[in-house]
């Protein structure tokens, strides 16, 4: 556990596991551009929240930030290892959810399907803040804690798809580098443009960097 100005960064754990998925159900059907796209509520959210929560708390690679004064989760990231199968349970997802999860497909294609010899990669894969704590540098702490943690845990890459103009920036900022992208309003999706009233960024890139 670290601290920094009232902020505890902590593993994810099993007792974290109701908070952080009211907290991911929350934020991304308002602020995350795919999902706010989709117009998916936080009840159709909330299966995929959990099941990916699950996976995360099993894994042990995940991190949250915590406020201590008021001992409640703000920020997070879910991280996996890359190459590890999605939860069985991705089935039983909400309908509306499905075409992210095709386009996050579009866009790992070319990397699930090259993976050299030797490699171990870190999947950072969701990610955000509580609005009332943004703009404190949280989840770029997050960030950089999270590779401290892969590096120790022997991953050699570090994989992420920021979706928003803020998550770019931040990976841009610690020289992540751009391997893909998949266009939002050129994305077809049974043969629909579903994301081409999206407000955000050009579209969803797949970024790397060496550990």
């Amino acid at each position: 556990m670290k601290e920094d100005k009232g902020i505890t960064y902590e593993i994810l754990q099993e007792k974290d596991f109701e908070e952080t998925t009211a907290l991911l159900s929350e934020i991304f059907p308002q602020g995350e551009p795919v999902t706010k796209s989709l117009e998916i509520t936080p009840k159709e959210f909330r299966y995929f929240a959990e099941i990916y929560c699950k996976k995360a708390i099993k894994e042990g690679i995940s991190m949250i930030a915590r406020d201590k004064d008021k001992n409640k989760i703000i920020a997070f990231i879910l991280s996996e290892d890359f190459d590890s199968p999605p939860p069985e349970e991705i089935e039983n997802i909400d309908k509306k959810v499905v075409p992210l999860m095709a386009l996050v497909d579009a866009v790992e294609m070319d990397a699930k399907s090259n993976k050299k010899e030797g490699e171990r990669r870190f999947h950072m894969f969701l990610g955000a803040t509580d609005k009332n704590y943004e703009n404190r540098h949280i989840l770029t702490t997050l960030v950089e804690k999270s590779l401290k943690l892969a590096k120790s845990k022997n991953f050699t890459v570090a994989i992420a798809e920021p979706s928003g103009f803020e998550t770019q920036h931040i990976f841009n900022k610690l020289e992540f580098k751009q391997r893909n992208m998949v266009v939002y309003k050129k994305f077809l999706f049974e043969g629909k443009k579903v994301f081409k009233n999206i407000v955000g960024p050009v579209g969803l890139p797949l970024m790397e960097k060496r550990l």
